[in-house]
């Protein structure tokens, strides 16, 4: 991948409270089973599988090299800026390539109005055709559900992709109130940006 542009220092999070919690959790499951209760034993360990899965994941935080917001979750997209970084060298650097994920991994939090770039939203190559996008928002009352309000939308493809790294979401609880297109392609990402004056193009 292709990184230029500013950087700035990423410092790895601690996660010595989790290692503590787990292993305590751990004793008690072990205490579960030794006592006759399997049925709690078993989910002590799914608990201390999963805590150990985020305490041997490495993750880093820091600040956006171009705008100053704190950078902290995986991926590392700025929430003000819109741009994607990874950490080479100890260093928020920002990609400037078209990396391509087989997952939706790279976020757009859509305007009331925009224009689609002539990129495919799946690679990143040219589009040759539009599929449609859709997600469906339930507003509820009480807790029971009111209506529910499906919105679609349009993008762009080429002949080779489909919509399985693709994905729109109306529950984003980073962009609170806004529909999120998410993309395989960082180019379609940042060809969206540019055209709509979004991020750091504003």
């Amino acid at each position: 991948m292709a990184w230029v542009g500013a950087v700035s220092v990423a410092t790895k999070e601690s996660k010595s409270f989790i290692l503590i919690a787990n292993a305590i959790i751990a004793l008690g499951t072990i205490a579960l089973f030794a006592t006759g209760h399997p049925g709690w034993g078993s989910l002590g360990a799914l608990v201390t599988l999963g805590l150990l899965a985020v305490a041997t994941t490495t993750t880093f935080a820091g600040a956006c090299p171009n705008c100053g917001t704190a950078l902290t979750s995986l991926p590392h997209q700025c929430r003000r800026c819109l741009n994607f970084f990874n950490v080479v060298n100890g260093h928020f650097v920002e990609c400037t390539d078209n990396a391509v994920c087989k997952s939706p991994l790279f976020e757009i939090p859509l305007p009331d109005s925009y224009i689609m770039p002539r990129v495919c939203c799946g690679c990143g190559g040219a589009p040759t055709r539009e599929l449609a996008v859709s997600t469906s928002h339930g507003a509820s009352q009480g807790g029971v559900v009111t209506h529910l309000a499906t919105i679609t939308i349009a993008a762009p493809f080429c002949e080779r992709c489909k919509t399985w790294n693709v994905q729109l979401d109306s529950q984003s609880p980073v962009y609170v109130g806004a529909y999120v297109f998410k993309v395989g392609s960082l180019y379609f990402h940042r060809e969206f940006l540019k055209l709509n004056r979004l991020g750091r193009y504003a």
